[in-house]
């Protein structure tokens, strides 16, 4: 279902605009970019009409959307929103889901207070396979499931592709990563099965942590605080 001007509340209907040509989604002008409102439905052209760089570049249909709220040793939680490649890479999306919405009992099913344990600077924010408290995760679509080929076709082509993190062909599980940097090596190799679109600068801010062996310092511990789908469909 598109989100068009006659499905917006009638107060903000005088105001809105379309700031991304072909995209159905709409802002208030001012300060709307604060409200509720426009963080839950308008999420990519309050980061336009805000003029930061929150967002990676699209490859393929987004056809859901997902959101992060990530949190950096003692800070306060940033919400970090991703676009889902539904079509592309139907597995891979619907393993990410089932671990977002926690669909399964246990908290191994849930990436919720799961840690970004594995960071590069310039490379790479990945996380999804351990709990904070050490549990380890598993895959909503197994341990080992298959590579979806159409995720496969996509590219690694700089920072907000979110691909799947695995071990060889058609092993993915729960592990996924953020890159912030291209990775043409990576191409075919991993499936690309979405695209951050609002809070990139939280996922660099992430990658600049100081690290150990790969992994964050105790007092910068990258933490999935809370996570969820958004419940508005929309047409892309």
């Amino acid at each position: 279902m598109l989100l068009g001007l006659a499905m917006l509340p009638q107060s903000l209907m005088a105001s809105c605009v379309d700031l991304d040509p072909g995209c159905p989604e709409y802002m208030k002008a001012g300060d709307s970019c604060d409200s509720e409102w426009a963080k839950t439905h308008c999420f990519r052209s309050c980061n336009k009409c805000a003029g930061t760089e929150g967002a990676g570049t699209t490859q393929a249909e987004i056809t859901e959307y997902a959101w992060l709220d990530i949190r950096i040793g003692t800070a306060p939680p940033q919400r970090v929103v991703v676009g889902l490649y539904g079509k592309a890479a139907p597995l891979a999306v619907s393993n990410f889901k089932g671990l977002i919405t926690c669909a399964k009992p246990g908290p191994e099913y849930c990436y919720k207070a799961s840690e970004f344990k594995r960071i590069i600077e310039g490379f790479i924010v990945q996380g999804g396979w351990l709990k904070a408290d050490g549990t380890q995760m598993r895959g909503f679509e197994g341990d080992a499931f298959k590579d979806d080929p159409g995720g496969l076709r996509l590219k690694h082509i700089g920072q907000g592709v979110v691909q799947m993190g695995n071990r060889g062909p058609d092993t993915n599980g729960p592990s996924f990563v953020f890159m912030v940097g291209a990775a043409p090596h990576l191409d075919g190799k991993h499936v690309v099965f979405g695209v951050v679109i609002q809070g990139l600068q939280h996922v660099l801010a992430a990658s600049r942590v100081p690290t150990r062996n790969e992994q964050p310092v105790d007092s910068q511990r990258v933490v999935v605080e809370d996570c969820g789908m958004h419940t508005l469909a929309h047409g892309i």
